[in-house]
């Protein structure tokens, strides 16, 4: 395959990087919340107490697994080429269950608590290996 569109790269592409993961990272779960929180508004403009049916986290999980995995070939367009790696395997064997867990906690505990949780986590986690 060519040149990788990530050979001449500087500074920059890890800042524009940095901006989109501020706007992405997270944002699945504000559909999540927002869903929870929304009150279903009868015709006379008064709010009733039934909020609109959730979907399984399971489920929410699945799409969130298959649009990261359509995703993910974007990179070869920029000429980057595949490797397989077991880590891969071994990464998907903790990230759909955590994430699922992750979003069932969006949903009990709230938006900020369950973020705030597995933020550290991760962090800590990523720190160790």
């Amino acid at each position: 395959m060519g040149q990788s569109a990530f050979e001449g790269c500087t500074e920059y592409c890890g800042f524009l990087a940095a901006v989109c993961a501020i706007f992405t990272w997270g944002s699945f779960a504000v559909p999540i919340k927002m869903a929870k929180a929304k009150r279903q508004t009868n015709d006379d403009g008064s709010s009733s107490s039934s909020p609109p049916p959730e979907v399984n986290f399971l489920v929410m999980q699945s799409y969130k697994t298959l649009v990261c995995f359509l995703t993910c070939w974007l990179v070869v367009f920029l000429g980057e080429e595949i490797r397989f790696s077991y880590w891969g395997i071994v990464s998907g064997l903790f990230w759909v269950p955590g994430a699922a867990a992750g979003i069932y906690g969006i949903r009990t505990a709230g938006l900020a608590t369950a973020v705030g949780t597995w933020s550290a986590i991760q962090v800590l986690t990523s720190f160790v290996f």
